[in-house]
């Protein structure tokens, strides 16, 4: 479940169940229906977010316009430089919008590698940011 929360980006999670785990209030083989989420010390698990102790880069999803019916799916830290990213591929201003988390799971047809591919991933794969992931 740990690893789960890390992979994807679900940071809080990720840190309240480290935080049960290294104290043994959990173990990592536990059902976790009714863990004692109340146990969590949060001024412990605040600064581990502070000084961003799992290594989480938070790459997010946006989605430009590029015509009425085809968008770039860019990966991205942040809107603005999902927005510049966009800018420097089409060469003009586009809006971006934040897409749900949810939608990393989505999967593509990619017929130069005759596979799917989900846009989780694609940002597995990449190693900069920001980057156009899909133009659908």
């Amino acid at each position: 479940m740990l690893m789960a929360a890390i992979e994807f980006q679900e940071e809080m999670f990720a840190l309240d169940l480290m935080y049960l785990i290294q104290n043994g209030i959990v173990n990592s083989e536990d059902e976790f229906k009714n863990t004692p989420w109340n146990s969590v010390d949060r001024k412990v698990v605040n600064e581990w977010k502070k000084c961003n102790l799992l290594g989480i880069d938070k790459i997010n999803l946006y989605a430009a316009r590029i015509d009425v019916s085809d968008w770039m799916i860019i990966l991205s830290r942040t809107e603005e430089e999902a927005r510049g990213h966009a800018f420097k591929e089409l060469r003009r201003v586009c809006n971006v919008i934040k897409m749900p988390k949810e939608k990393m799971l989505q999967s593509f047809w990619f017929p130069d590698s005759n596979t799917y591919k989900s846009l989780l991933d694609i940002k597995k794969e990449s190693n900069s940011f920001p980057k156009t992931a899909i133009i659908i």
